[in-house]
């Protein structure tokens, strides 16, 4: 097994051409048509002033509706440091040394110096720690994190009553646990989760009840999947709650239905059970489960609102390549994944993961997939009310990228997206560049 080593010169491996829009190039179609003006066609001899054909003049053929003012389009930029809508920009991809095979990846402040990549490679977790304008000084491993087993999910979130970040790691042979951050770096306690089978996928999130900084954990292993509840946390980092459900899950989400009930969204091969659950009394109250067939089995998945309603949709990857969007209809239930067909998007380059965030500054939730046989990543722009646009921007990533995030790593308030690749061993960053 190969052991953690320090980061202590982190240098770009490879600097790209700017991707997406480039900079110094228009973002829009700058056909100003200027030849369609018709200025010659005013008929100047035509005006027969004997006659006086006042109406012959030919006012009408000066075409002065076809002078395209719609599509003028004024350019912006790429580097001008104002977004357009539905169109992101991002730098070249610039590549950092991954300390090995990264087997999960997430974005977050966890030292307080501006936001990081928290990554796991093998049995341990480490982070790029960067400095708030998307560069990153320093590397490390996360003190005390070692598992002991490959490192194959990650995901970060608020855990305890206090504000800071914490880190929930899963992995091979049934181990998984929850880091416990100090805001500066360090680790306040550990804990440990306890499956029956590889912990390969992990959700984090608040359900319905809880308080604020209380949230949810739903671990999923190839034996049984575990709902966990974390409100009211000790000192000895017990949970208070623990829920078994669905056996075989493959992918799961916690999602906010509605203003007064969350639902967890698993996937076990092709059956996608959905199951009503809110928090009372630090206890899990849960519906009874609905069940929906995929037509295939499902890969990862992510919750948010995509349709700008208040209430979460959820997005779920499959085995053959598609991209299936399930919106909530926020009434406390998910009926809508009756309707056949479901909202139905056909993703290239054999993907392996996915990510949501706001990759365009217009403030709703874009789609980004590791395309990992085309050794990129797909961009899906969403128009704010839940349509994607047709086609993906697809942005050169590494050599095969297999774990995809998203988060603000230069405080522009758009997200950036970060990749662990499969070769190279590398995490290749990506910053907006409005």
């Amino acid at each position: 097994m190969h052991g953690p080593r320090s980061l202590s010169l982190l240098l770009p491996l490879f600097v790209a051409p700017i991707v997406g829009c480039s900079a110094g190039a228009s973002k829009d179609d700058t056909d100003v048509d200027t030849q369609d003006t018709d200025v010659v066609d005013t008929d100047v001899a035509d005006t027969d002033v004997g006659d006086t054909d006042v109406a012959d003049t030919d006012v009408a053929d000066t075409d002065l509706v076809d002078t395209d003012v719609e599509d003028t389009d004024v350019p912006n930029l790429c580097g001008d440091g104002t977004p357009a809508v539905d169109e992101p920009c991002f730098d070249a991809p610039t590549g950092y040394d991954g300390e090995g095979l990264i087997g999960a990846i997430a974005i977050a402040d966890w030292d307080g110096g501006g936001s990081d990549v928290i990554y796991g490679v093998y049995g341990s977790v480490y982070t790029l720690g960067g400095d708030g304008t998307g560069a990153f000084p320093s590397g490390r491993q996360i003190a005390g994190s070692s598992l002991g087993n490959p490192v194959e999910e990650l995901r970060v979130g608020q855990l305890s009553a206090d504000t800071n970040v914490d880190v929930v790691v899963g992995g091979t042979g049934s181990s998984g646990r929850v880091i416990f951050g100090d805001g500066a770096g360090g680790i306040t306690y550990e804990s440990f989760l306890n499956g029956e089978g590889d912990l390969h996928r992990v959700h984090v999130a608040n359900v319905v009840g809880s308080s604020a900084s209380a949230e949810i954990l739903i671990s999923d292993t190839n034996g049984c999947g575990t709902l966990t509840l974390t409100s009211g946390l000790d000192s000895s980092a017990s949970f208070r709650d623990d829920y078994e459900y669905y056996c075989n899950p493959t992918a799961g989400v916690i999602a906010q239905t509605s203003p007064t009930q969350s639902s967890t969204v698993v996937a076990e091969s092709t059956t996608l059970s959905v199951q009503t659950v809110r928090d009372s009394a630090l206890s899990l109250v849960l519906g009874a489960a609905t069940t929906f067939t995929l037509p295939a089995g499902a890969v990862d998945m992510e919750a948010g609102d995509l349709d700008d309603d208040g209430d979460d949709d959820v997005l779920i990857l499959l085995a053959d390549g598609t991209l299936k969007v399930m919106f909530s209809d926020g009434a406390d239930d998910w009926d809508i994944f009756g309707q056949d067909p479901w909202v139905s998007i056909t993703v290239s380059g054999s993907p392996t993961d996915l990510a949501l965030g706001d990759l365009d500054g217009d403030g709703d939730l874009d789609v980004a997939i590791a395309a990992t046989s085309d050794d990129a990543v797909d961009i899906l722009v969403n128009d704010g009310v839940g349509s994607f646009a047709a086609a993906p921007i697809a942005l050169g990533a590494g050599a095969r990228p297999g774990r995809i995030t998203t988060g603000d790593l230069n405080q522009d308030s758009i997200d950036d997206i970060a990749v662990g690749t499969e070769l190279g061993n590398e995490i290749v960053v990506l910053i907006s560049n409005p």
